[in-house]
C-alpha cells in the first residue's frame, strides 16, 4: 500500500467526516434557529399598559393583566434596570403560590423564549424578579396554578405552512447531497481498503434509493415539528 493511496483514503475520510458533522449541524442548529422557530398562531396583542415610570439606571412599564387571571394576579412590571430586562408580578394578598409562563416577544412579534417560573410567594405579594432575554420587546403573562386552583390557559403556537415546505425542501436536499457523498467515498473506503467484494447497485438504484431515504427523513422531521408543537401548547 503506498503513499499515496492512504493520503488519498484518509482526504476521502476526512472530507466524509467533515460533511457528517454539517449534516448534524444542520438538524442541531440551523433549522431550529432560523428555519422553524415557534411563532404565535392567530392574532397577538400586548397587555393594557397602565403607568409608565423612568429612574436615573432604567425605566418601568406596569401593565394590567388579562380579566381571567387578575383576581389572582393583577399586574405585572417589566423594567429595565443597567441594561438588563426583568419581569416582577404582583400577586393578591391571599395567594401563597403560582406558577407561570412568560412569553417574550421581540419587536417583530416574534417568539423568542418561553420561561417557565414556580414560587411560593413572601408576604410582599410580589414575585421574583424574572430575567428577560434583551432583544424583549413586550411578554404574554400566562397563568398555570394559583395556590390548588389549576389554569388551562395557554398561546397557541406553531409554524407556517412555508416554513414546513422549506423544512422539508432542505432536509431532503441536505440528506441526497449527504447520501450522494457518502455513496461516493464511502464505496472506495469499504469495499477496496477493507477488500470486500459486493456487487454495487447500479447508478439509478442508488438514486432512488438516496431520494427514497431522504424524503423519509424530511417527513419525519416535519412530524418531530408537529409533535413538538402539541408537547409546548399542552404543557
Amino acid at each position: 500500500m503506498n503513499i499515496e493511496f492512504i493520503v488519498t483514503y484518509i482526504a476521502k475520510g476526512l472530507l466524509l467526516f467533515i460533511s457528517m458533522i454539517l449534516y448534524i449541524y444542520l438538524f442541531s442548529s440551523v433549522i431550529p434557529n432560523f428555519i422553524m422557530k415557534l411563532r404565535v398562531k392567530g392574532e397577538n396583542t400586548c397587555d393594557r399598559g397602565l403607568k409608565r415610570f423612568t429612574y436615573p439606571n432604567g425605566r418601568c412599564v406596569l401593565y394590567e393583566t388579562e380579566l381571567s387571571v387578575r383576581e389572582y394576579v393583577s399586574s405585572y412590571a417589566l423594567y429595565t434596570e443597567d441594561g438588563y430586562k426583568y419581569i416582577k408580578c404582583k400577586a393578591a394578598p391571599y395567594v401563597s403560590a403560582l406558577r407561570y409562563d412568560i412569553y417574550a416577544f421581540n419587536v417583530n412579534n416574534k417568539l423568542i423564549d418561553v420561561i417557565g417560573v414556580s414560587e411560593v410567594l413572601g408576604k410582599d405579594c410580589y414575585t421574583e424578579s424574572v430575567a428577560l432575554p434583551p432583544e424583549t420587546s413586550y411578554v404574554r403573562f400566562v397563568l398555570r396554578r394559583a395556590d390548588d386552583k389549576y389554569y388551562s390557559n395557554s398561546i397557541l403556537l406553531g409554524y407556517s405552512p412555508v416554513r414546513y415546505v422549506v423544512c422539508a425542501t432542505v432536509i431532503a436536499l441536505a440528506t441526497a447531497l449527504e447520501g450522494t457523498l457518502i455513496y461516493v467515498l464511502a464505496k472506495d473506503i469499504l469495499f477496496n481498503a477493507l477488500r470486500i467484494k459486493i456487487q454495487l447497485a447500479s447508478v439509478t438504484g442508488m438514486i432512488f434509493a438516496i431520494l427514497g431515504i431522504a424524503l423519509t427523513v424530511a417527513g419525519l422531521t416535519v412530524l418531530a415539528y408537529r409533535r413538538n408543537v402539541k408537547k409546548v401548547i399542552n404543557k
